[in-house]
C-alpha cells in the first residue's frame, strides 16, 4: 500500500521479507537492536526510455529472369495488285486569249433623229428698281411696357408696447454631484480565508539513460519480380517456301476496242518572234490510223474519233527581249485551255507538258504562245529537232 510522510516510523520498524545476505543490503551492519532489515519506501518509477532505433530494412529481392523472346512470325503473302485508277478529270479551262487588234473605223453613218428638248436656260439679270409707293395709314397703338423695378425700403416704425409675461419653462437638468465626504473608521478584521489550492507539480525529472538498441527488425519482404528483359533481336528470315501450284487459267476477257492510232510531229526549222496568241506550226507530222489528222498550213490537229488520248509536247524556246515568262499551251479552238505550264525565264530553255485528254470527234487542237511576249524556237546547230509532239489514242 502507498504511504505518506506520516507513515515513515511505521516503515522504519516494520519487518520486511528481504534477504539480508544480499551484498547490496547493508542491514547486517545495523544496530543489533533492530531484529529485521529496515527498507526505505520504493522510489518513483523512472521515465520510460526512448524507443530503440528501427531495425534495418531487409535486402531487396533479386531481379527475376528475363522472359524468352517469342519466335518471329512468318512473312505474310503479297497482296493482289490493285485495280487501275480511273482517268483523271479534264483540266480547267485556260485563260482567255489576248484581245485582237482594233479594226479600221467604218464610214460615217447618216444623221440621227432630233434629240429631246434641252434643259431650261439660266434666269436673266434683274430689271431697274421702280419709284417709291405712297405712305401707308398709321399703325395701331403698341402694347403697354413692362412694370418698372420696386422703389427703396422706407424707414423703420416705432417699437410697440411689451407683451404679457409667458408661462414658466420646464425644469432644468440635474446639477453635477458634490465632492465625496471623509472616509469612515476601519472596521474589524474579517475571518481567515480558506486554504489556498495545492501548488503545481514539480518539474519532470531528467530523462533516464537510453535503453539498449532494439533487436534488428525482421527481414523485409522479397521485392517484386523485375520487369521482363527486352525482346531479343529478330531471327534471320527463314528460307522462301516453295512456289504454290499455278492457278487455273482465267476465262478469256472480252475483245477490246480496235484502235492503234498515234501521231508524232517535229519542228526542224527556226520559228522567229512568234507573237503572243499565235499558233506554233510543226514542220513534219507522221500519223498512223484514222483517228487523227493535221493541217500543216494552220498547225491545227483534228480529232476524228471520240476517245481518250495521251498528248505530250516539248520545245526549245528562246524568249525575246522583255519576255520574262514563257507558257505554251494546248488549246481546243476557239480558246479553251487544255494543258500547259508557265515558267519564269530569261534564257533559252526547254518547256512543255503532257495530258490525258477525253476528246470528242470534231475537236480542233493547237499549240499557242501564251507567254508575256514574243518567243523564238531556234536551231542549236545539232541534228536533233527543236520541238516534238506525240499523240496516242488509248481508249
Amino acid at each position: 500500500m502507498s504511504k505518506n510522510k506520516s507513515d515513515e516510523s511505521y516503515d522504519y520498524f516494520t519487518s520486511q521479507n528481504h534477504d539480508c545476505e544480499d551484498k547490496h543490503d547493508p542491514c547486517k551492519k545495523h544496530d543489533p537492536c533492530h531484529p529485521k532489515c529496515i527498507v526505505g519506501p520504493t522510489g518513483p518509477t523512472g521515465p520510460t526510455g526512448p524507443t530503440g532505433p528501427t531495425g534495418r530494412t531487409g535486402p531487396t529481392g533479386s531481379t527475376g529472369p528475363a522472359g524468352e523472346t517469342g519466335p518471329t512470325g512468318p512473312t505474310g503473302p503479297t497482296g493482289p495488285t490493285g485495280p487501275t485508277g480511273q482517268n483523271g478529270v479534264t483540266g480547267p479551262t485556260g485563260p482567255t486569249g489576248p484581245a485582237g487588234t482594233n479594226g479600221t473605223n467604218g464610214a460615217t453613218g447618216p444623221a440621227g433623229p432630233t434629240g429631246p428638248t434641252g434643259p431650261a436656260g439660266a434666269n436673266g439679270t434683274n430689271g431697274a428698281t421702280g419709284p417709291a409707293g405712297p405712305t401707308g395709314p398709321a399703325g395701331a397703338n403698341g402694347a403697354n411696357g413692362a412694370t418698372g423695378p420696386a422703389g427703396p425700403t422706407g424707414p423703420a416704425g416705432a417699437n410697440g408696447a411689451n407683451g404679457a409675461t409667458g408661462p414658466a419653462g420646464p425644469t432644468g437638468p440635474t446639477g453635477p454631484a458634490g465632492t465625496n465626504g471623509a472616509n469612515g473608521a476601519t472596521g474589524p478584521a474579517g475571518p481567515t480565508g480558506a486554504g489556498g489550492a495545492n501548488g503545481a507539480f514539480g518539474a519532470t525529472g531528467p530523462t533516464g539513460a537510453t535503453g539498449p538498441a532494439g533487436a534488428n527488425g525482421a527481414a523485409g519482404a522479397t521485392g517484386p519480380t523485375g520487369p521482363a528483359g527486352a525482346n531479343g533481336a529478330a531471327g534471320a528470315t527463314g528460307p522462301t517456301g516453295p512456289a504454290g501450284p499455278a492457278g487455273p487459267t482465267g476465262a478469256t476477257g472480252p475483245t477490246g476496242p480496235s484502235f492503234n492510232s498515234y501521231l508524232n510531229g517535229v519542228i526542224t526549222t527556226n520559228k522567229i518572234s512568234i507573237p503572243v496568241g499565235s499558233t506554233i506550226i510543226y514542220d513534219s507530222v507522221n500519223i498512223v490510223g484514222p483517228d487523227l489528222s493535221y493541217n500543216s498550213a494552220t498547225g491545227v490537229f483534228t480529232v476524228n474519233t471520240t476517245g481518250i488520248y495521251t498528248i505530250d509536247w516539248k520545245m526549245a524556246v528562246t524568249p525575246n527581249p522583255l519576255t520574262t515568262a514563257i507558257e505554251i499551251d494546248l488549246e481546243k479552238l476557239p480558246s479553251t485551255f487544255i494543258a500547259g505550264i508557265s515558267i519564269t525565264v530569261t534564257n533559252p530553255t526547254v518547256t512543255g507538258s503532257n495530258v490525258i485528254y477525253a476528246a470528242t470527234a470534231g475537236d480542233n487542237l493547237r499549240f499557242v504562245n501564251n507567254s508575256n511576249g514574243p518567243i523564238s524556237i531556234v536551231l542549236a546547230g545539232l541534228v536533233g529537232s527543236i520541238g516534238t509532239v506525240s499523240i496516242l489514242r488509248t481508249a
